[in-house]
This record gives structure tokens, sequence and C-alpha cells, in this order.
């Protein structure tokens, strides 16, 4: 069953030093609507982990790509891979192996965006000091990096199937909409405020909680 409620809380982002509101009790950053839209519809686990991220990949194609939210949804989101994977990389200087799941048929097709990938980290990630060893790294993990996109696209299509994805591409504009009002609305950091949506009729209000 999906959830119609959605807390968020309002602050500013530590790092970035950008205002934005970030899902309560979760481990992303404060940030702009379409963060928030992103959070409530693209992230499963929303724990913070490699393979949460990577599969949120999944969900952003079938929500956004196919429906055509991005021009070249390809070459957006194999940019979006490799500066994910670099700034993982920097941070943690080692990643964990991710471990790899089997699945039967093949959908989406993500040959293409894959061969796009390696093109985009050949050229950015080798331009960095530790880049031909990080290279090496996001190359060999390419395999899993394909299966978990490939589970987030399941994830989504079962979650939201149902739905359909041009509605959904539309649902996801709305949030955004009514994430910017709810931040507008919001007086102090630390201040909560509900992203309230109806399943049934597919629209969307916030209510900022005092």
């Amino acid at each position: 069953m999906l959830r119609g409620r959605y807390r968020f809380v309002y602050g500013t982002d530590p790092k970035h030093g950008r205002k934005g509101l970030k899902l309560k009790g979760s481990r992303h950053h404060y940030g702009s609507k379409h963060l928030v839209s992103h959070d409530i519809f693209e992230h499963f686990k929303r724990d913070g982990t490699l393979e949460d991220e990577f599969r949120a990949f999944g969900a952003i194609i079938w929500i956004r790509g196919e429906p055509g939210y991005f021009r070249d949804w390809e070459s957006h989101i194999s940019r979006s891979i490799v500066d994910m994977w670099r700034q993982l990389y920097i941070r943690q200087k080692s990643l964990p192996d991710i471990a790899p799941r089997r699945f039967g048929a093949i959908d989406p097709d993500l040959d293409y965006l894959m061969k796009r990938a390696i093109q985009v980290a050949e050229r950015a990630l080798v331009q960095d000091a530790d880049g031909t060893k990080m290279f090496a790294h996001f190359k060999n993990n390419l395999p899993r990096i394909r299966n978990l996109i490939r589970s987030g696209y399941r994830e989504a299509r079962q979650k939201y199937g149902h739905i359909g994805q041009c509605p959904m591409n539309n649902l996801y504009d709305e949030v955004s909409g009514v994430a910017d009002q709810a931040e507008r609305a919001c007086e102090f950091e630390g201040q909560e405020v509900d992203i309230i949506i109806n399943w049934k009729s597919l629209t969307v209000r916030y209510q900022v909680l005092p």
C-alpha cells in the first residue's frame, strides 16, 4: 500500500549552505523541491547506501526517463552515475563490492546506458589524481551497477505500474511544485512539514506543523 503522508524537515545543508527540505529520519541532504519528489518516489530504502543510490537510477528511468522528462535520459543518467561514483570513491577511498543479482528477462535494455557511462567515466575519472585506479574499479563494478539499476526499475514498475509512467511523471512535477510552496511557508530551521498525496485523485497538498 502506498503511503499518503511524508514528513520533511526544513533546514540548511551544512556542506552547501543551501536551505531546503529533508525527509525526516533519512541520511539525505537538505535540498531543492526536486529532491523532495526524488526522495519520495525514486528511493526505496532511503538508508544512504551505495546500493540504494544506484537502485534509484532505475526508478528514475521508469518514472522520468522513458516518459520523456529528460531530452536525453541516457546522457543525463550516465553522467549522474559517474559523478556519484567519483564522490563516493573520493569520500570513502575504497568501495565495497556490490553483490550481483540474477534476473531472467533483461528489462530495461541498459546496454546503451552502460556504454555511455563507460565513455563518460573514461573522460572524467582519469583526470583525477587517483583516476586510473578509480576508473578500473568503476569498470569492475559496472555489471553490479547494472543489476542494481535494473532492480530499481522493476521495483518502481511494481510499485507504481497500476498508476502508469506518464501520470507518475506528472505527479513528480506536482509534488515538486507543492514542495516549493511548503519550503516558502516554513518559518524556522527544524520546522516539520508534511507532503500529502491522494493516490486516488493524484493530487498533492502540504501541511506545515507548528
